[in-house]
């Protein structure tokens, strides 16, 4: 079994700038997409083979565990995350480069963990169990939608793709209130440029780590099938940080930068409505931790 979550592996420099900038999200659109998202992710799961009932059932069953084990242990720590942001922003007080370091880290490893405990973790026994029609079946899907996800990838010049991350990044600081002022729209641009692309490195490292899933998945009858795809499957989480670290250490260190900046050059408006919106987003990630459910918390990692 295998499947993507949207940008699961982006690193933890864009999840702290959507943390910062994006935190404008209503709580019923926010609300919303969350208590969707393990049926979504099921649906594209249940999409790459021909499962039978109990297999769907079984996917089915596990995201639910998952995203109730996420609801109830991730999103209270996120909510105090953004507690100590807004805390942090109001104060009188400049952002320092050690709290701005924490922040990332934190993000970083709360991603990590929560991409740890995915039913793919825990799906040792599923995929033992799998047909070889279904394995096929997989490995064709799967290489299918990384050629389609490549080629809309390749359809845009690096200039092209750099001016949509600088329209996203833009429109969401304005959705949070933090409309940028020529002078921050000038130093992101220089951060964009200076960004090392990873782009096609990923799509490789990835079909590469595609293939030898599905090789294993041709051995599981193998006493060391077990350890060996766990190990695999342990191996996706920090692929691009493993294989490229100085890369991957450059652009996280370019985009700290870029944020520290950012923070400490807000107008008193600006810093005012992201105090706001981030407050109203904590808010509803602690509201969503709190809503109950029939499905059993599950890491599947331990």
């Amino acid at each position: 079994m295998m499947y993507t979550f949207k940008n699961v592996r982006r690193v933890a420099f864009l999840a702290i700038i959507v943390l910062l900038l994006g935190a404008c999200t209503s709580s019923l659109v926010l609300g919303t997409a969350y208590n969707a998202a393990a049926e979504k992710m099921a649906d594209r799961v249940t999409a790459l083979a021909d499962f039978d009932t109990a297999q769907r059932q079984w996917i089915e069953q596990s995201f639910q565990s998952f995203q109730q084990w996420h609801r109830v242990s991730e999103l209270p720590a996120y909510s105090a995350l953004l507690n100590d942001i807004a805390g942090t922003l109001q104060s009188d007080q400049s952002v320092t480069q050690k709290q701005l370091d924490q922040w990332f880290d934190t993000v970083q490893q709360r991603s990590k963990r929560a991409r740890e405990c995915s039913p793919l973790s825990g799906s040792t026994e599923f995929l033992r169990e799998m047909k070889n029609w279904q394995i096929q079946q997989l490995h064709k899907k799967l290489k299918s939608r990384r050629l389609e996800q490549y080629k809309k990838y390749k359809a845009d010049s690096p200039e092209e793709r750099r001016e949509r991350r600088r329209e996203m990044i833009i429109t969401w600081s304005s959705r949070a209130g933090v409309k940028m002022t020529e002078q921050q729209q000038l130093e992101l641009d220089e951060t964009l440029s200076r960004q090392t692309s990873m782009g096609d490195r990923r799509f490789q490292l990835w079909d590469n780590w595609t293939d030898e899933f599905i090789a294993l998945l041709e051995t599981r009858s193998s006493e060391q099938f077990p350890a060996r795809i766990q190990s695999h499957i342990d191996s996706l989480w920090n692929m691009t940080e493993r294989n490229y670290p100085e890369e991957w250490k450059q652009n996280r260190q370019l985009w700290q930068g870029f944020v520290h900046s950012l923070l400490s050059e807000l107008s008193a408006n600006q810093k005012k409505s992201l105090v706001e919106n981030i407050t109203s987003v904590s808010k509803s990630a602690n509201a969503l931790s709190k809503k109950k459910s029939r499905a059993t918390p599950v890491c599947y990692r331990d």
